[in-house]
């Protein structure tokens, strides 16, 4: 979601709190036209797929773009694009193909960029330690 106000100035970079507001659809639909400004065809293509890939989840949900748990779906996905990206580099590389599987990881990066980031492994572990730490023994 943009916001602009008067001189059509885009207020979201002003206040923070319009940044909030951004749902991952909008995120997609502004990387798209930056990427189409600076005519960079490969992630302009990778940001079509992911558009295309919603519209179709909604389609298939029969849900509004102004849904409640629109992020959810898009995440969810943005997720399949992502493990489907990952297989197909898995086996263009055992097939000898590596320009199919440069284009596959060109375009993973694209959709993990628009995906929550992941905790790794030890920040995991991290994280499970201090919660069975803090928790009191059952009885």
């Amino acid at each position: 979601m943009v916001v602009f106000f008067g001189n059509n100035r885009d207020l979201s970079s002003e206040f923070p709190i319009y940044k909030a507001l951004f749902m991952i659809r909008d995120e997609i639909k502004a990387g798209l036209i930056t990427a189409m400004k600076a005519r960079d065809s490969e992630k302009t293509a990778a940001l079509r797929l992911i558009q295309a890939a919603v519209r179709y989840r909604d389609i298939e949900e029969r849900t509004e773009s102004d849904a409640t748990d629109d992020d959810k779906l898009v995440t969810e996905v943005l997720l399949t694009m992502a493990k489907q990206r990952r297989e197909s580099i898995d086996m263009y590389e055992k097939g000898g193909r590596p320009e199919l599987a440069a284009k596959e990881q060109s375009e993973l990066d694209v959709i993990s960029s628009f995906l929550p980031k992941q905790m790794s492994e030890e920040e995991a572990k991290t994280a499970i330690a201090g919660l069975l730490k803090n928790q009191a023994p059952a009885r």
